[in-house]
């Protein structure tokens, strides 16, 4: 069970005693990340922190319990509050409602209330992180997939001697069956729709069980790559790169299991190569043809996906020239390895191969462009920067434009190279830093501007996007411009 943080601040030290010893607080759903009687040693760790929850007494000397909600607020910090008092005073009541606080206590406190107030807390919790499930990372992003993968739990990230990366193409189901002897984060998804997994072991064996996880994608028809075990997190890309190309290897082979990377054969990359090029060059389309023909026989009945990808990256940006290229092939971004643009393109290996004879034809003319954006795409666009203001979903787009909702998110994927989520938060994001920017509005009234009603949701992903609170995102960029 995931454990939410909360940090207890009173200025009498044996109310902060009383409190962290007044509840299992485990059971209650939270771990105790601190304990303070002075509030800007408090305030301090909430920066670096950036807890769940926070106990807070609201008179206190040196800064009272009112100043530090507004601080929090003030800087983007999307920490919740419930308010501790040794007085009835209506009017501080109404001023924590009007922050957001699940409860307004009175000492001395009864357990009740309190586990109230903190089931409230923590309902409100689960559902902004399904809410933030639902946008998509980018993988990319090491911080951000550990502090989503891993948020409350990093000391096992950490101290772990063995890990493997998960990237799955469905993450209907949410789990992942149990690994012996090893602990698995939570699910996070990445742009493409995937959803990806980090597994740790503590004891250096193999962090994944692929014949348990075999067994557990083939039940739930849901098709997995498998990076090669790492021993240390620093190699994280490099695993995301292993577990994307096998993902996209088992989709190419129509596998509805996992698929443990195995690693391209270079030496057989290089040789086909290096024949495909000196035939291109020699504008010898019917003998690149036959060669093609062989080559994808030998790979069938060989099988090692990952060389085919890594031969058609190498001949898309080593061999020939960007101007031959049309919009097709620059889509695929295939110097990146983003396999999942091949997969999300090719359905098997006989496609792939269809294309790559395509691809090395000198028959076909230069100005000749493979695909063009289609005017749907266009307009989806144009309505999304004239509704980004507005809560729109994508099952609402899907009936404005009479497209099924798998269909329209495939074809504004395949021209644009962005999930419609994706370049709908750009879009209010890149928004929202305008509004910071060049107006004097609140951070509620920013939020609210860009269709996001929870305040500290929009916090959450603001800091995501720019790696820094809206807050501090303002100052920083106006002193940058008046300096």
């Amino acid at each position: 069970m995931k454990l939410h943080t909360v940090m207890i601040l009173d200025d009498e030290e044996w109310i902060v005693r009383g409190l962290a010893e007044m509840l299992d607080w485990e059971e209650q759903g939270f771990t105790v990340a601190g304990q303070f009687t002075d509030p800007e040693q408090a305030l301090q760790s909430i920066r670096a922190l950036e807890p769940d929850l926070l106990l807070l007494d609201i008179h206190m000397p040196k800064l009272s319990g009112g100043v530090l909600m507004d601080m929090i607020r003030e800087e983007g910090i999307p920490t919740e509050f419930i308010i501790l008092s040794g007085y009835s005073d209506f009017s501080v009541s109404q001023k924590a409602i009007n922050h957001g606080a699940y409860g307004y206590l009175l000492k001395p406190l009864k357990t009740q209330e309190m586990m109230a107030a903190l089931r409230r807390v923590k309902r409100t919790l689960e559902e902004r992180e399904q809410k933030e499930i639902a946008i998509p990372i980018d993988p990319m992003n090491y911080e951000a997939f550990f502090q989503h993968a891993w948020r409350g739990r990093e000391a096992v990230a950490e101290s772990g001697k063995a890990y493997q990366l998960i990237l799955s193409d469905d993450g209907g189901t949410g789990h992942l069956p149990a690994f012996e002897g090893a602990v698995t984060s939570r699910a996070v998804s990445v742009y493409g729709g995937k959803v990806l997994y980090m597994v740790v072991s503590r004891n250096g064996n193999d962090p994944c069980n692929v014949e348990a996880l075999k067994k557990h994608c083939q039940k739930e028809g849901i098709p997995s790559g498998v990076s090669l075990v790492g021993d240390s997190l620093m190699e994280y890309h490099n695993m995301f790169r292993q577990a994307n190309c096998a993902l996209c290897c088992a989709k190419l082979q129509k596998r509805s299991d996992c698929y443990l990377y195995t690693p391209p054969n270079l030496t057989e990359v290089a040789r086909w190569l290096n024949t495909l090029q000196k035939l291109y060059e020699e504008r010898d389309s019917e003998k690149l043809r036959w060669e093609i023909s062989r080559l994808a026989d030998q790979w069938k009945a060989q099988g090692n996906p990952a060389s085919v990808l890594m031969l058609i990256s190498q001949l898309t940006y080593s061999v020939i020239p960007s101007k031959k290229l049309g919009s097709k092939e620059r889509g695929l971004n295939l110097e990146k390895f983003l396999y999942d643009d091949i997969s999300s393109k090719f359905s098997n290996i006989a496609e792939l191969f269809d294309y790559l004879t395509q691809l090395l034809s000198t028959d076909q003319s230069d100005d000749e462009d493979l695909g063009q954006i289609p005017t749907t795409v266009s307009d989806i666009k144009e309505y999304l920067h004239q509704h980004y203001s507005e809560p729109v979903t994508l099952s609402h787009i899907a009936r404005k434009f009479y497209l099924t909702p798998s269909y329209l998110c495939e074809v504004f994927k395949k021209f644009t190279g962005c999930t419609i989520t994706g370049y709908l938060l750009r879009m209010r994001m890149e928004k929202a830093s305008e509004l910071l920017l060049e107006t004097e509005l609140s951070l509620a009234d920013v939020a609210s501007q860009v269709s996001y009603s929870d305040y500290n949701y929009f916090c959450r992903l603001f800091k995501r996007y720019y790696n820094v609170p809206p807050a501090a995102y303002r100052k920083e960029k106006r002193e940058m411009h008046f300096s």
